[in-house]
């Protein structure tokens, strides 16, 4: 089969991509790079891999920014991390990824495309931190500035149980010292939070939303933390001062789909977006095949409702409208209504369905969605692909399911481009991305008794890389 390639999200050319680094607003573009290996579509050393937008919907690829070449990145390379933009200079930060060590580094650009190494990196070494913590799995560095202070998030193992978020602190962005454990969990296994990221999304109060990625999360909730790896968010307040993070929700997942991980988000202004690495650890990638694997989550807008959060799809996506149409309201009571779609590069359905019966849909011929009011559940699989994804352990990843909060009905808006299916559900509560290799069926296909109201479709058009 022919895979299509995605649109809006963001692919390499060739080679691997992997979580998305170094989110920043400069001078009108939005800078945004990828953990990338270039010569297999394959994990390898790691590079930075530039992607540029002017209306964060669109992006293109610029070039690999960041290659591993000094002692302190070697032999696995440059790591994730983060940008802030300091006097009109992006401040990349990312982890040199040595043999049994690991370090936060600095390097700096005008452009976003061009950068020098700090001569004095690391920045932050892990010698200075307390013998509990590990040298080994120290990572991801999340920059971001407060109070006139430069402050630097970094997961870490603890060698007696879990994992930590540390805090460290600079007045120039050059010269880091340790503040404390911002935050810690048992939950981790062998594993650590990766990625810690943070959005203060109120002006002048330090309620903060604090992310991060833990490895090998499991529940006894089956509907919990269904993969490998997990992306997660906790309300709280970030008191900076004493250098510590306090909770005040739970920690709620952002997506309940199998390809999902490593989020990060761009607080602009009022403008708060979030991207992530649109696939899992521990599969296979169909699209391999086609000489590059990996993806990025189109980037969404966050609206805030604490303890909890939403995420719907960006306004921009107007501008590459190819075709709209309405369908109106419908009533499915012969147990089956099926409406063809027009086939095309990505495209966007809307609908609300009353929860007043158990009910499914099928999207393109094989991504079902099943309700059942009893149990408030939403069971989501992956039918008939063209190209089936399994687990190293050989196990087919195709059955994941959220639940929702009893309501009267259930907002479904789903985003459908190339080989990938972004839904947000209850105006974008909940979240479920996964990648889909039909057959090239267009259609969405009504089953059970149930009203249908507002069915939409929009269609969206483009040169794709």
């Amino acid at each position: 089969m022919t895979i299509k390639r995605p649109l809006f999200h963001i692919t390499p050319m060739k080679g691997w991509i992997n979580d998305p680094n170094g989110f920043c607003f400069k001078d009108g573009v939005y800078h945004l790079y990828a953990q990338h290996y270039p010569y297999k579509p394959e994990w390898g050393p790691m590079h930075w891999l530039h992607f540029v937008s002017g209306d964060g919907v669109k992006f293109i690829e610029d070039g690999i920014a960041l290659k591993p070449t000094e002692q302190y990145e070697l032999p696995w390379g440059c790591f994730s991390g983060s940008s802030i933009v300091v006097d009109g200079t992006i401040y990349s930060y990312y982890t040199g990824a040595q043999e049994g060590k690991q370090v936060q580094c600095l390097a700096k650009s005008k452009d976003g495309r061009n950068f020098e190494k700090f001569p004095q990196n690391p920045v932050i070494d892990p010698d200075i931190l307390p013998s509990r913590y590990s040298r080994k799995d120290f990572r991801d560095p999340k920059a971001f500035v407060r109070d006139g202070n430069i402050y630097i998030l970094a997961g870490c193992r603890c060698l007696d149980k879990g994992s930590s978020i540390l805090l460290f602190k600079s007045k120039d962005g050059e010269r880091f010292e340790f503040v404390s454990e911002f935050y810690h969990s048992d939950l981790t296994g062998e594993g650590i939070m990766e990625c810690p990221d943070i959005i203060f999304p109120f002006d002048g109060k330090d309620d903060a939303y604090l992310i991060f990625s833990p490895q090998f999360r499991k529940s006894a909730d089956p509907y919990r933390f269904q993969n490998i790896h997990s992306s997660v968010y906790v309300y709280g307040r970030a008191d900076l001062r004493s250098g510590r993070f306090e909770p005040v929700g739970e920690e709620t997942e952002f997506d309940h789909g199998f390809d999902f991980y490593a989020a990060q988000t761009l607080s602009n202004g009022n403008e708060f977006l979030l991207t992530a690495f649109e696939a899992m650890w521990d599969r296979n990638y169909p699209t391999a095949k086609d000489g590059y694997a990996g993806s990025l989550v189109l980037p969404r807008r966050l609206s805030f409702m604490p303890p909890l959060l939403k995420q719907s799809f960006p306004d921009g996506l107007k501008k590459y409208e190819t075709g709209h149409a309405e369908y109106g309201n419908l009533a499915c009571q012969d147990g089956i209504k099926k409406i063809d779609l027009p086939t095309g590069d990505c495209k966007r359905i809307k609908f609300a369905v009353d929860t007043s019966s158990d009910w499914s849909f099928v999207l393109d011929g094989g991504f079902s969605v099943s309700y059942s009011k009893d149990r408030s559940l939403l069971k989501v699989e992956r039918k008939g692909m063209e190209e089936e994804i399994y687990s190293k352990d050989g196990t087919k990843e195709d059955t994941r399911y959220i639940e929702v909060r009893p309501s009267s009905e259930l907002r479904f808006d789903i985003l459908v481009d190339g080989c990938l299916i972004d839904m947000l559900i209850d105006d974008g509560l909940y979240a479920f991305s996964s990648q889909f290799y039909g057959n090239g069926e267009s259609s969405i296909c009504f089953l059970g008794k149930l009203s249908i109201e507002g069915l939409s479709l929009e269609t969206y058009g483009g040169e794709t890389l």
